[in-house]
């Protein structure tokens, strides 16, 4: 099998490090990465229709969140693209993470509930710690709306995982 538990658990290391880092930037450089991420999925060649969706969505789910952070309701179209991209970042991050700690616990002779009680658990332990620690990068604030992306994003692998897993198992 390719992914050993030595294996899984060395991506494990390299996405924490990745995390870690990407949270050690201070807030303009942050903003910069994720400017020139916004640039680079706005100059995408993508079908009209595609287009249209993405638009409709955006415009959608712009009251969900100026409800948790009030000053998007002033925002531009812009600004709130460049919001989404930062979330949509974040939670990449801990999908991955949390699908690698699955992968890495199903290794063990530890029962499938524990399984994603343990997965669950790491992935919000790790996404409470990096909101704590960006506390004390310049320019860069922690909040407990962040900590739930992070841990969505982890918790939507580790549901996928666990449906692979069940079926396979």
């Amino acid at each position: 099998m390719i992914f050993t538990p030595l294996v899984l658990f060395g991506i494990i290391i390299v996405i924490h490090l990745f995390i870690t880092y990407n949270s050690s930037q201070h807030g303009q450089a942050s903003a910069e990465r994720s400017e020139q991420s916004l640039d680079f999925i706005t100059t995408l060649q993508l079908p009209y229709q595609l287009k249209n969706i993405l638009k409709r969505t955006l415009h959608r789910t712009l009251p969900f969140w100026s409800s948790l952070y009030p000053t998007l309701h002033s925002c531009s179209n812009k600004s709130f693209a460049h919001f989404l991209v930062r979330k949509a970042a974040h939670m990449t991050q801990f999908f991955f993470l949390g699908l690698t700690w699955f992968s890495f616990l199903s290794f063990f002779s530890l029962e499938f509930y524990n399984i994603i009680i343990y997965s669950c658990c790491i992935v919000l332990f790790s996404s409470v710690i990096d909101e704590f620690y960006q506390h004390f990068i310049p320019n860069r604030s922690s909040s407990v709306i962040d900590v739930l992306v992070d841990f969505s994003g982890g918790f939507i692998a580790i549901i996928i995982a666990s449906i692979i897993y069940f079926f396979t198992h």
